[in-house]
């Protein structure tokens, strides 16, 4: 049985999705939305290097990702709206915000009995 140990582990920041902001041009017209999120939120997940093929197996052949995040089931509210800082560190200003880019987003969630797999995948920059 595979055990989650605090030395596998290393840190990233999600941020959950909170609302669609509408985008509007100097006239006043709607010309898009883009997706607002929650503060980041720091957490110690174990994060693959890469893609593996026991990976596969989880998800399906067909999905497309590049990493593999774990943590312990219901530990964390993440959900395939979610963005992640895994590689890029946000840097948090005194309100909780950040102005960083987010570098990860969530592509499937699978959960067993005792862990969350999350399969993820990086944003272009």
């Amino acid at each position: 049985m595979k055990r989650m140990l605090n030395r596998n582990k290393q840190e990233i920041y999600y941020a959950l999705f909170k609302e669609l902001e509408i985008i509007r041009n100097p006239a006043g017209h709607e010309i898009g939305r883009r997706p607002v999120y929650h503060n980041p939120v720091r957490a110690m997940v174990r994060v693959t290097p890469a893609r593996g093929e026991a990976d596969v197996e989880i998800f399906g052949i067909a999905l497309i990702y590049d990493k593999v995040m774990q943590y312990g089931k219901g530990k964390l509210p993440i959900d395939e709206t979610a963005v992640l800082f895994v590689d890029r560190m946000p840097v948090i200003e005194n309100d909780g915000s950040t102005e960083t880019r987010h570098d990860y987003t969530v592509t499937r969630i699978a959960t067993d009995i005792n862990y969350t797999t999350v399969a993820i995948s990086k944003t272009a920059t």
